[in-house]
């Protein structure tokens, strides 16, 4: 039996609805005569363990990992399109956040503060910032200071709680807390934005054709692709319209090589952009 996570926003309120979105996903499979769809979703493993498994089915991972540190374990298949405020088709932003009375009103005006990441293997929580600020890095630094969260909702709350002075987060995520948990975001504004992929769904280590036919019946790999969507406009959804996959095409890997060209690849580059 393989392993299926959908790691990157299962908060606890939405997880029943990525419950629902993967049940229909290994029914869909199995007809498709896929061997091995587990028939729940796999919670509470450490991710670099999970992703490393040889019995790992499904996944969904973060651009910077996919392209660094688990590109030979991953083959990309699709990018969600998430209807969230700052979505753009495959592509999404990172929400530069501060607190409501913070004086900062440009990104300049947060040099020498203290910054919270993720984790350095983030795209949202940290490549994005890091990217957004390195123009105005003096030798090197910008922030004085720079802690490790190790999760959007705790970047947050250490913004709101005052212990560093700015963080990063998706806005897929941002959405998520401001509809089920707005108390996340009670005193904290958007300063700026940064612009981001989207997380891609990756089974490991290579999927057959039975995953797009699976996955875009009636569809050609190459067109765009359809799993699930509500069929009404506006539904009851705890989580954003998750509804159509779309594979790696020729503009995705420019608009990849771009950001990529832009965004320094040496860990202690990535660190002197921001400390």
């Amino acid at each position: 039996m393989g392993i299926a996570n959908l790691a990157m926003y299962d908060l606890p309120e939405v997880a029943a609805a990525n419950d629902a979105l993967w049940s229909g996903m290994a029914r869909a499979l199995a007809r498709e005569g896929l061997d091995g769809a587990p028939g729940a979703l796999t919670r509470g493993v450490d991710l670099d363990r999970l992703w490393r498994s040889p019995e790992l089915l499904f996944s969904q991972t973060c651009g910077y990992p996919l392209t660094h540190a688990y590109k030979d374990a991953f083959r990309l298949v699709a990018t969600p399109i998430y209807d969230a405020p700052g979505c753009d088709g495959t592509d999404y932003v990172s929400l530069i956040v501060v607190r409501v009375e913070d004086p900062a009103r440009e990104l300049s005006d947060l040099r020498g503060r203290a910054a919270a990441v993720t984790h350095t293997a983030s795209q949202s929580g940290y490549s994005a910032l890091r990217a957004t600020v390195a123009h105005l890095a003096h030798q090197g630094r910008f922030f004085g200071k720079v802690v490790e969260s190790g999760g959007h909702p705790n970047s947050l709350a250490l913004v709101a709680a005052g212990e560093v002075d700015v963080c990063a987060t998706d806005c897929v995520t941002h959405a998520l807390l401001a509809r089920h948990r707005p108390e996340a975001l009670d005193g904290l504004r958007v300063l700026a934005h940064s612009p981001a992929p989207a997380c891609p769904t990756s089974p490991a280590p290579r999927p057959t054709m039975s995953w797009w036919r699976a996955c875009a019946p009636r569809c050609s790999p190459r067109s765009r692709i359809r799993i699930w969507r509500p069929r009404a406009r506006r539904c009851s959804s705890p989580v954003p319209r998750c509804c159509r996959f779309r594979p790696i095409s020729r503009s995705w890997r420019w608009r990849r090589r771009r950001a990529r060209s832009a965004t320094p690849k040496s860990p202690d580059t990535e660190q002197r952009s921001l400390v």
